[in-house]
Order: C-alpha cells, then structure tokens, then sequence
C-alpha cells in the first residue's frame, strides 16, 4: 500500500484494509453433515432439538451426519420439510449453498482451533449487536474503528 492510500478519509481507509486482508477464498465442497449444519444453524436449531423435532434420537442423527447410516424414507422427508430443501440437494456434493459471510470465515478457516471457534462466536454475537437498534451509526463506526487498531497493534 502507498503513502497516498493512507490520506484517504478514515472510512475509506479502513473499507481498504478490509478487503485486501479478506481470506482468499477456497473452493468448499459441502457435504450432507456440511448442509445440514449450516441450515441448522440458519434454522437456529442444536443437533438435539433437531433429532427431538425429527422423532428420532441424537446418536441416529449423529450416525446420519457421519455417513454411518442414511436416514429411513420416512426421516428424510422430515428432514426436508424441517428444513426446506431436497434430499437431492443434501446428498449432492455438487450442489451449491450460498454462505454469508460468518459461514464463509468457518469454513475458509485454516484449520479448526479454539481460536477458530472464538472467532465465529465473536462475529456471530457482533452480527446481532450491529443489527440491532441499540448503536447509532456513529456508535457501530467507532467499533469498528476500535477494531481495526486493535487488529493493527497485534498483527506482528
């Protein structure tokens, strides 16, 4: 980055910054265990819940989501109805799902940790913050202001 980039407003600068260090993205392949999760979550559903509303038990779930055992015809279409989709679509590796931007960091993370996890709770939890009607623009800007320091004074 140039000594002009650095004289943009301080909007702008940090718009700059954002972009340039976005992770590269990676060609994913989501899975029937990948798609499920991720609808899950969009559905705000836990695995244990799920399995509840489906009327079969957590560990027949956990056996579908480990490629064990394949959900009888009858499970199936209560998965697709649960959560609107095919089962075309959750078995077909080639299929696409769109994934926000919170999924996208998970799964482009470069390997699963603590910190990974931490990560996703914290963007999770600021989504809500920031959609919420409780900051003002202003109040939301110095956030993420505080942010991009912090994220500058301990890059190394």
């Amino acid at each position: 980055m140039n000594f002009l980039n650095f004289i943009l407003t301080e909007t702008a600068f940090i718009y700059i910054i954002y972009n340039e260090h976005q992770p590269k993205r990676k060609a994913i392949v989501l899975t029937f265990k990948n798609k499920i999760e991720i609808l899950l979550h969009r559905k705000g559903y836990k695995k244990t819940e799920f399995a509840e509303k489906l009327g079969i038990t957590y560990r027949a779930l956990a056996n579908y989501l480990a490629g064990a055992r394949k959900p009888k015809k009858q499970v199936m279409e209560k998965i697709e109805n649960e959560l609107n989709v095919t089962s075309d679509f959750l078995f077909d590796d080639n299929q696409k799902l769109v994934l926000d931007n919170i999924e996208n960091f998970y799964y482009n993370a470069s390997e699963e940790s603590a910190d990974i996890d931490k990560a996703l709770e914290l963007l999770t939890r600021s989504k809500e913050l920031l959609s919420g009607k409780g900051l003002t623009s202003e109040d939301k800007q110095a956030l993420f202001s505080v942010l991009t320091e912090i994220y500058f004074e301990t890059r190394g």
